[in-house]
């Protein structure tokens, strides 16, 4: 089967006023993407058409192949379905004293995520009743034995320090002794942490998800707003944030035959409210 995979430039291509873009917008956050498709002009892609499952045809020579079987699917589908956790995080938090980092674990082998949600839940209405209004993100994780346990961002939203401790913790979650509190230092090495396609050592626990599971959540209020401009358009968007990351990837399709193509080129942008 061919593999999109995607190489890291080390150089930014800059992007032309007159491409269109799409832009992620928060309060805190705005992330451009521009994506150009090179596959209609370039004359060595090698187009497929997919047969079954299992087999998919070289309309080059109308060979029939197999589809090299690989997990690289579902890491990908993994990879998908966490974009937004970056811009969730980056969007909302700013790394001050009113967030916190809470883990969350069980003290028995915990072996039904389906419970995560609804033990969260309780345990942030027992904080709302100590601190008020309260912004959140989690999601739910296995460790390498297939036990569940949360990660979550608690922000209070009166501006007052969430100075709550371990023990106080301990003491409203009630489902296990092993709990962690910590200040956010760095909200941009924060949000990949929550990605675990992000570390090969968390890649082989992509097997314990259930399929069709929300993995993550967050309150109403985190709202991220998706819309497509010129690039010559975007200042109105930025306001008054500053440039903080960019980079420009390009899209690699490695085929059985050793032939590689490029596909694709997607520049990316990063601005961030300090």
């Amino acid at each position: 089967m061919p593999i999109k995979t995607i190489n890291h430039q080390t150089e930014f291509q800059p992007i032309n006023p007159t491409d269109q873009v799409t832009v992620f917008q928060t309060p805190r956050y705005t992330e451009i993407i521009d994506s150009k498709n090179f596959q209609k002009n370039n004359l060595n892609f090698i187009p497929t058409k997919k047969i079954d499952k299992d087999h998919f045809i070289d309309t080059r020579t109308g060979e029939i192949k197999e589809y090299n079987k690989t997990s690289t699917k579902n890491i990908s589908s993994f990879k998908e379905s966490f974009k937004d956790v970056p811009r969730y995080i980056k969007g909302f938090f700013y790394g001050d004293d009113t967030e916190r980092f809470v883990t969350l674990t069980y003290s028995e082998f915990m072996s039904e995520p389906e419970r995560l949600s609804k033990d969260f839940q309780k345990f942030l209405n027992k904080l709302k009743r100590r601190y008020g209004k309260l912004r959140y993100f989690y999601i739910k994780e296995p460790d390498t034995r297939g036990s569940w346990h949360i990660h979550s961002l608690i922000k209070r939203l009166d501006g007052q320090s969430f100075n709550i401790t371990d023990d106080s913790v301990r003491k409203l979650w009630k489902r296990g002794i092993a709990v962690n509190v910590q200040k956010i230092n760095n909200v941009n090495t924060m949000s990949y942490y929550f990605d675990i396609t992000r570390y090969e050592n968390k890649i082989q626990r992509i097997s314990f998800y259930p399929t069709g599971m929300k993995i993550y959540s967050c309150s109403a209020d985190m709202n991220i707003t998706k819309l497509r401009t010129k690039y010559s358009n975007i200042k109105k968007y930025i306001g008054d944030k500053e440039l903080t990351y960019r980079r420009t990837d390009n899209v690699i399709m490695n085929h059985n035959d050793g032939i590689n193509n490029l596909i694709g080129r997607n520049s990316y942008e990063q601005y961030t409210k300090r």
